[in-house]
């Protein structure tokens, strides 16, 4: 379970999504981490944290094709993404930074 951010906290953290590239890149691979080790909670705060501080829903809405209100829903505290939701949001956001992700197998 995830603790309560104090609002400075959160407004820092945006701060630095918007004006430091490295740590846009750097959060969107700990937010594709946190899903792919079950931890949803955190992953969708990370994706609802990296909107609203670079792209906003509207932007993201018109290049992932899924409508303003169900990103809403889905990277909201109570919000269920399917993988292919999920996914296409990711793949929306690596492609506005310019980057490829790619899953490397590591041993446990």
């Amino acid at each position: 379970m995830a603790q309560q951010l104090t609002r400075d906290f959160r407004e820092m953290v945006r701060e630095d999504l918007r004006d430091n590239p490295e740590f846009r890149k750097e959060m969107l691979l700990g937010t594709l981490n946190c899903f792919l080790e079950g931890d949803e909670e955190t992953g969708r705060s990370l994706v609802r944290n990296y909107i609203r501080a670079d792209m906003g829903y509207k932007a993201l809405s018109e290049k992932s094709g899924i409508h303003e209100k169900s990103l809403n829903r889905m990277f909201g505290p109570k919000g269920n993404p399917t993988l292919a939701n999920a996914i296409k949001v990711l793949t929306t956001i690596s492609e506005h930074e310019g980057i490829k992700l790619k899953v490397v197998a590591e041993t446990a």
